[in-house]
């Protein structure tokens, strides 16, 4: 995708992933290779391509450290802590528990068939900033990994803003800021009506972020 200011668009898209992945984007040597290593694959396939399942197996695998371990709930208590299969979707049932009410995520066995809906919705669109939101509120109501599914989501998220010149919005900052009441309306759109839940949304994240164009 050719830019007007390549070094620009590509320093957009470094701080991006630094804080999508990170919180930050002053970085060590190790976590610099890092997220050059992610830039590498977003230049070569992510923004040349529709976006696919590929994509979204590959920044869940490589934002997540080797050996990384995850708290796994049974009846609201901690059961074990297991080590996360990333980039693989998860093979059994998983719910959050919110002050003893559970959040029920997509159905285990029904995961490929909901995000293959997903993407091909927005395949299929205008690639508008509502078009592009969903694809992060579907990946919280589909939670298809055991863990990390909102850093992957916050990555697909910020890097669709860039593909279709939108600066990116940095959420991961954002949510840290507003994070009880984004939670609200993550679980509004899952739980109640994912279209009013969608327009909420947008609309109060254009209250701190101001979606702008850049060329």
């Amino acid at each position: 995708m050719p830019r007007k200011d390549e070094k620009h668009f590509f320093n957009l898209t470094y701080s991006a992933l630094a804080i999508a992945v990170y919180g930050i984007s002053e970085l060590d040597k190790i976590k610099k290779r890092h997220i050059l290593f992610l830039c590498k694959f977003a230049f070569k396939e992510f923004f040349n391509e529709t976006l696919n399942e590929e994509h979204i197996k590959f920044f869940h695998k490589a934002s997540l450290p080797k050996n990384y371990k995850s708290v796994f709930l049974k009846d609201g208590k901690i059961a074990e802590i297991k080590e996360v299969k990333r980039g693989e979707f998860r093979k059994i049932n998983t719910y959050l528990d919110l002050k003893g009410h559970k959040i029920l995520f997509v159905d285990y066995r029904k995961i490929d068939e909901e995000m293959d809906k997903m993407i091909e919705l927005y395949n299929s669109s205008d690639k508008s900033i509502t078009d592009i939101s969903r694809v992060l509120l579907e990946g919280v109501r589909i939670h298809p990994f055991m863990d990390g599914n909102g850093r992957t989501f916050r990555i697909i998220f910020d890097l669709l803003l860039l593909k279709n010149n939108f600066y990116p919005s940095l959420f991961n900052l954002i949510y840290k800021q507003n994070k009880q009441y984004f939670s609200k309306i993550f679980t509004y759109y899952v739980m109640v009506d994912e279209e009013k839940g969608l327009d909420r949304f947008v609309n109060s994240l254009e209250d701190v972020y101001k979606f702008s164009y850049f060329s």
